[in-house]
């Protein structure tokens, strides 16, 4: 405890008189307690303590005492004073008022259980008064925290039968209508605020009655009841502290009902009439989002201006940028996209959303070139254009893993720029096992630990997917997994995949659970109808359970996570993958009809990963194989090269078709056709040699190369 220099003249008049006048020092503790400097009314008060001799002035020390630790949030401090004033002072009235405030502050804590029992106590021994109406509504506070609705309703229903004052009557009554609305009995909680609307007329608590009506109508979608009573509402009380709310409803309930240039007048007249509201951003938001549904750019994107005019520290401030730069990118105004994602940046460095800006920023100029078309048909000033867009790409992954290292859009960047050294690799820029190699580079610049973490993770997933030692794979993305950090779902499906392959079902179970918890849907919202980002790892992490789950031989649980998987995410890429798994085993079982079927969903899956589709064309290709069908075997099998370049499967269908066309070759008896099929397959083995040289059948190609005269 520490005392202020007025406090310590104070004790120095104590220890220099034999008679301090302790009642005007007491006074002087009691005036510390209620400016909440609660360490000199404690010094003063054990100072003073020694000196005191009257009874109730030493009832008074106690009980300050108690109340400045119980205010300053010192909880086992104040239980333990309040214990010493109720031994000598059991049921004294004054312990109301500490009760009160011990449990208040126990449910602060969170400690609901105990909370409650000195509620209890505060309300017996104050069953009217302020102390009782602030007991009742606090205790209510800590039913409804457990989900008791009707316990707390009771604990109102007994607080109004004392026959409290008014406004204790109406505070009481007021929370137990918040307490129907809360346990979800809107006609119970409309009435109850309707009777407080029209018993406690010219009294607050009619005010806030007669908002909630119109809001609980709008609950029960009663749209022209709710317009009609909020418009009512801010018309009679238009200073009150909910006239914004119940505008922005009214224009909520009028946008529901198709009344759209009624709505944006509404909202015009919030923005208008409440400059400084909480509710006036909504607004902005409100209106952006109607002008968005009619397809009205100009509109929208001048009123995101000028919510950032008006606004321009508030934290929604990049939710309009982002809006702004995706606008302007769907219209082909890709700098201006770039320019505002750039300027939120450098205004706001230290804004939570500045490392969203810079994970945006990359992954448009990789999406910059990949509008561009593929490279090979492109002129040599769009493919100069190309590679910059990527070279900015990747230049930004490297910024923001310097810059925010720990945030978690390091993660979402990490796979833009594997994503961009892929498109290298379709484009024959680099070989496609260089890719890995490309991001372990960028991660070897990277300065801060995390983002470099993060990126080798990445690194060695990418390498396991394209088909690289798994084992080493495997060993990389431990060395490079944090409990303390995010991956990206993409990453961690890799992960999960490969404990999978390793045998080590329960380590696959706990990196899946993990992405499930740092993707957690916000509270609320049910898991499909959070952002596109969240849903794609909640569904990732269903997969991996699933697939956890068949590797404990859980067949039925395995069935209920992939049923919730297809129920939940039906777009997602994951369900090509468990297509995929399905018709492996159709094929294995000599089912090979069934097979193709759903290799043929898989095919068209266009949001699944390359590796996914270019293993369901190997597999349709081993299946025409095996039917006898070469023809369709060494068409499906080229195309795989043709259709995923950078896959480890574009190599193994160009080794695989090659040898296909030496084997019908051998057949043919016109010298003609046999010289054509036997070129076609020399092509293949070069292009394997050209574009996978690294490939385990990288050796057989060359000598098959040789075989035939090369």
């Amino acid at each position: 405890d520490r005392l202020a220099p007025e406090g310590e003249r104070v004790v120095a008049v104590i220890s220099g008189r034999d008679d301090p006048r302790p009642a005007a020092l007491l006074r002087c503790a009691e005036v510390y307690l209620q400016l909440g400097r609660h360490d000199e009314t404690r010094v003063l008060l054990s100072a003073l303590a020694p000196r005191l001799t009257k009874p109730e002035q030493e009832k008074s020390v106690l009980w300050n005492l108690a109340m400045s630790y119980a205010l300053q949030g010192k909880l086992e401090p104040a239980i333990a004073a309040q214990e010493k004033f109720v031994a000598k002072h059991k049921d004294d009235p004054l312990n109301a008022p500490l009760a009160l405030a011990l449990g208040n502050l126990l449910t602060s804590r969170g400690d609901t259980a105990r909370a409650q029992k000195y509620l209890d106590e505060a309300q017996r021994l104050a069953p009217q008064g302020a102390v009782a109406e602030a007991a009742v509504l606090e205790r209510a506070r800590v039913l409804a925290a457990s989900a008791k609705w009707d316990e707390a309703l009771r604990a109102f229903d007994d607080f109004l039968k004392t026959n409290p004052k008014p406004d204790a009557a109406a505070a009481a009554e007021l929370g137990r209508a918040r307490m129907l609305r809360s346990k979800g009995d809107l006609p119970g909680a409309l009435t109850a605020f309707a009777a407080l609307r029209d018993k406690y007329v010219g009294k607050p608590a009619a005010e806030e009655g007669a908002f909630w009506v119109g809001y609980v109508k709008f609950e029960q979608k009663d749209l022209a009841g709710a317009a009609t009573e909020l418009r009512a509402f801010a018309q009679k009380f238009p200073r009150s502290p909910f006239a914004p709310a119940a505008l922005l409803q009214v224009a909520k309930a009028q946008r529901a009902q198709g009344q759209k240039e009624l709505a944006l007048s509404t909202l015009a007249e919030l923005v208008r009439s409440f400059p400084q509201a909480k509710e006036t951003t909504l607004a902005y938001f409100e209106r952006a989002d109607l002008y968005q549904a009619d397809n009205k750019p100009m509109e929208l994107a001048a009123t995101l201006r000028e919510f950032i005019e008006k606004f321009p520290e508030d934290e929604k401030v990049f939710t309009a940028v982002d809006a702004l730069a995706t606008s302007a990118a769907k219209a082909g105004r890709a700098d201006e996209a770039a320019a505002a994602y750039e300027d939120f940046v450098a205004k706001h460095p230290k804004s939570p959303g500045a490392p969203g800006a810079l994970r945006k920023l990359a992954e448009l100029h990789r999406a910059n070139a990949a509008a561009l078309g593929r490279y090979a048909g492109l002129d040599d000033a769009k493919k100069s254009q190309w590679a910059a867009a990527l070279d900015k790409s990747a230049a930004t992954v490297l910024r923001l893993a310097n810059e925010y290292g720990r945030d978690p859009a390091v993660a979402g960047a990490a796979d833009s720029f594997a994503e961009s050294q892929l498109m290298r690799a379709e484009a024959g820029l680099i070989p496609g096992a260089q890719v890995p190699a490309a991001i372990a580079a960028l991660a070897g610049q990277a300065k801060d630990e995390a983002a470099a973490k993060r990126l080798r993770f990445r690194a060695a997933a990418r390498e396991f997917v394209a088909g690289g030692d798994p084992a080493k794979a495997l060993a990389a993305m431990k060395a490079s997994y944090d409990e303390s950090l995010a991956y990206s779902a993409a990453a961690v499906d890799a992960y999960v995949q490969a404990l999978l392959r390793a045998g080590d079902a329960p380590a696959a179970e706990r990196a899946a659970l993990k992405l499930a918890k740092d993707f957690a849907p916000p509270a609320g919202i049910a898991p499909n109808a959070a952002p596109r980002e969240i849903q794609e790892a909640q569904a990732v992490a269903l997969y991996g359970l699933a697939k956890a789950a068949e590797a404990r031989q859980d067949a039925a649980g395995a069935g209920r996570l992939f049923d919730q998987l297809k129920r939940e995410y039906p777009w997602s890429p994951k369900i090509a993958e468990a297509n995929l798994g399905i018709a492996l085993n159709l094929r294995a079982q000599n089912k090979p009809d069934e097979a193709l079927q759903l290799l043929a969903n898989v095919a068209r899956a266009t949001t699944a990963p390359a590796e996914v589709r270019a293993r369901g064309m190997i597999a349709t290709a081993q299946i025409f194989e095996a039917q006898g069908n070469l023809k369709g075997a060494i068409d499906t099998y080229l195309k795989v090269a043709t259709f995923y370049p950078a896959t480890a499967q574009a190599a193994d269908g160009l080794l695989t078709g090659g040898k296909l066309l030496e084997k019908q070759a051998a057949a043919l008896t016109e010298p003609a056709e046999k010289a054509r099929q036997l070129g076609i397959a020399k092509k293949a083995y070069e292009d394997l040699l050209a574009k996978h040289p690294s490939h385990p059948g990288a050796e057989e190609a060359r000598q098959r190369l040789v075989g035939l005269g090369k």
